[in-house]
């Protein structure tokens, strides 16, 4: 299963390439459109300089013979007449000055979006429909051909995966670093104009600011620390959210009005918040050095809270058929979204010190919208192949309740902002162990991705090891379940065995729980082959013998 889900994450990753590499290539058939039409629009303004120019000199010619023919007219008149031709010349003469800044910079201006700056409006516009018209069957066809292109190569993977797993992940990781070592970063100038194009709305589109996100994401994916320093010194963090907060703000104006394309809208708002997020995400991973100053930054202005709104956002469920295609897709989207979100957070929350610059309020509302999470996504597991929608929804959610198990044991262990009394009093135990359970039937348990497990069942360990919960014997007993369902699924994670080995011990101590009720919960199914494994050392293995003694004896 984890093959599958590491198979579909580089698919999408692959996806998300070509479709990066098909807009460069259409942006670079726009720009040989902008640079056609403008070259049209220089022509034409020359043939308008030379029209003028020899307007003027037929006026000078004229001007010249009436003034030969009245000769005898008073001298105040010529005067008069010799005002007007030069007040013509100096409107001429700057008529000229003013067009050819405007000209050398059309030609020279590019941009990697779709749709060109259109704020060039001395340009005439007959040259630029004439030179628009020309390149936009190139555009067009160039379009589809990269579409057939991309199809075609979804194909051929979908043919060759099966076959070629170990060799297509050394491929990727070489070309991953190959990718990272090729990116062509701005300079400090550079990336202050690109950070401008995301909160400028009104002068660029929202197509505009999502190029420029895609750029910055690519950036700030290479981990450069030159980077980092001008994207601190810019503001970038902030702006970035700001235009998440843009994006949610269009959500809700279209939330008011009845669209028919609501769908395709918002699923272009949620791509729009997925990769701000993800250059939150990317720009804070360190936890050090710049990367904790640009955290620091986001916390000092309050932008964890738009994290949060568009994770409500994103987290909302609306009724709607699940049976809809698109409807799937637009889930799928917010799905995508929220990973990045609260992998976001994760990475914010994670810095050193960070807790003290939140504060209690500002923590415990993200605290409350992970348990959020986790309610929403109950059964949020794979137990089906990830081959449609609604598999990629569950893979998706399962990566998110793990984000979020990760959020939940950073603040419980960094922070001691929620008292026993708060804990017991919201079910936070309960609220995680039912995302494992299916239809509310406490006797029948699904199992999650290796990741979620492993989170879940570390979040539990954390809280228990720091004294965080007073457990009861009934709390105690909910856990052995999850813990044996890990056991059974995958004992060869270190990480996952360690946890479980040391709650059962402390369960088998607990006074209240009889060894003999343990055992009738099944525990030892998922322990006995772990002392024939030989993935397991000696010293692990006696002790798991003695916890078996423990639990049988009487």
């Amino acid at each position: 299963m984890d093959h599958l889900i590491t198979k579909y994450e580089r698919r999408l990753n692959q996806q998300r390439q070509r479709r990066l590499k098909a807009k460069a290539d259409d942006a670079h058939v726009a720009r040989a459109a902008a640079a056609a039409a403008a070259a049209a629009a220089a022509a034409a303004a020359v043939a308008a300089d030379r029209k003028v120019e020899e307007m003027e000199e037929q006026r000078k010619t004229g001007a010249m013979m009436r003034t030969a023919s009245s000769a005898t007219t008073s001298s105040s008149n010529d005067k008069t007449m010799i005002e007007i031709e030069q007040g013509c010349e100096k409107k001429n003469h700057f008529s000229k000055k003013r067009r050819l800044p405007n000209n050398e910079s059309t030609t020279t201006t590019t941009t990697t979006c779709d749709n060109s700056n259109t704020n060039n409006n001395l340009l005439q516009p007959d040259a630029t429909a004439t030179a628009a018209e020309i390149v936009s069957p190139v555009v067009t066809q160039l379009s589809r051909q990269q579409q057939q292109q991309s199809d075609d190569d979804d194909d051929d993977e979908d043919k060759n995966s099966n076959n070629n797993n170990e060799e297509e992940d050394d491929d990727d990781n070489d070309g991953n670093s190959s990718s990272s070592s090729s990116v062509n970063l701005p300079t400090s100038t550079e990336l202050s104009k690109e950070l401008c194009k995301i909160v400028d709305t009104d002068q660029y589109s929202r197509d505009e600011s999502l190029c420029t996100l895609q750029k910055l994401e690519v950036w700030a994916s290479t981990q450069d620390s030159t980077f980092f320093n001008y994207f601190l010194l810019h503001g970038g963090i902030i702006k970035v959210l700001d235009f998440i907060n843009i994006v949610l703000k269009d959500i809700d104006e279209y939330n008011s009005c009845n669209n028919k394309n609501y769908n395709a809208v918002i699923s272009r708002c949620m791509r729009s918040i997925q990769c701000a997020a993800r250059i939150v995400g990317n720009v804070c991973v360190e936890g050090t050095g710049t990367s904790l100053e640009i955290a620091t930054t986001a916390v000092k202005y309050d932008e964890l809270l738009t994290l949060l709104r568009a994770s409500n956002e994103c987290s909302s469920n609306e009724e709607d058929d699940d049976e809809d295609d698109e409807n799937n897709w637009y889930k799928l989207y917010q799905l995508a979204a929220l990973k990045e979100i609260w992998i976001a957070l994760v990475n914010i929350t994670s810095c050193d010190g960070i807790f003290g610059l939140v504060g209690r309020e500002r923590t415990m509302y993200v605290f409350g919208s992970g348990i959020d999470i986790i309610k929403r996504f109950k059964n949020a597991t794979i137990d089906i192949h990830i081959a449609s929608e609604i598999g990629a929804q569950l893979y998706f959610a399962s990566e998110i309740g793990a984000q979020v198990f990760d959020a939940l044991k950073c603040i419980m262990s960094e922070t001691n902002y929620m008292t026993n009394n708060e804990f017991k009093k919201e079910n936070i135990i309960p609220h995680c162990l039912n995302v494992f359970k299916k239809d509310d039937n406490d006797s029948t348990w699904v199992y999650g991705s290796e990741k979620l497990i492993v989170r879940a069942i570390d979040f539990i360990e954390t809280i228990h090891r720091h004294n965080l919960f007073i457990p009861t014997p009934k709390d105690y007993l909910s856990i052995i379940p999850l813990c044996i369902l890990g056991l059974k699924e995958f004992p060869t994670n270190d990480h996952l065995r360690k946890n479980v080995r040391q709650l059962l011990t402390c369960i088998c101590y607990f006074p209240g729980v009889s060894t003999l009720t343990i055992e009738k919960t099944g525990v030892l199914e998922g322990i006995v082959p772990l002392l024939t494994s030989g993935t397991i050392n000696d010293h692990e293995k006696r002790a798991w013998r003695c916890l078996v003694s423990k639990i049988v004896a009487t």
